[in-house]
């Protein structure tokens, strides 16, 4: 696929919106070990909340929602584990960068003002016209 950001559902890109994600993943040289560790930490953090909201007896469309996406990244997660080519699996992680000691030494919490994190401006979104565009209907 030349253009990431192009959707070619031959490439797997289906979606404007998934397009942009994936040439966002692309410059930043996501990895195979890095999707499927953040797939599964975000399977983990939803059925925190999931579990959490049950003990609160609070329950939303939103809680079914997150119950179905949960569903749909573990299905993710074994096809990319089963089809994915072993040399794509293979590729090294990025090296990270070195950890910063988070606050000054004898500075109050008082004053304390966490660091911002090295290398993140803060949330980037795609475009407005992919930001307005309605989902597609489920078929």
């Amino acid at each position: 696929m030349s253009d990431p950001a192009t959707i070619d559902p031959t490439q797997g890109s289906v979606d404007e919106l998934q397009a942009w994600y994936l040439a966002k993943g692309a410059r930043e040289g996501l990895v195979y070990a890095q999707v499927v560790q953040r797939l599964i930490r975000r399977l983990y953090r939803d059925r925190d909340y999931l579990a959490k909201r049950k003990t609160q007896g609070q329950h939303t469309t939103y809680d079914y929602t997150t119950e179905q996406d949960v569903l749909a990244i573990a299905w993710a997660v074994r096809a990319l584990v089963r089809f994915v080519p072993g040399e794509v699996q293979a590729e090294p992680l990025p090296e990270r960068p070195a950890r910063v000691s988070p606050r000054p030494p004898r500075q109050s919490k008082a004053t304390y003002r966490p660091p911002a994190r090295a290398g993140w401006e803060g949330v980037e979104l795609p475009p407005d016209e992919l930001l307005t565009k309605k989902r597609p209907k489920a078929t």
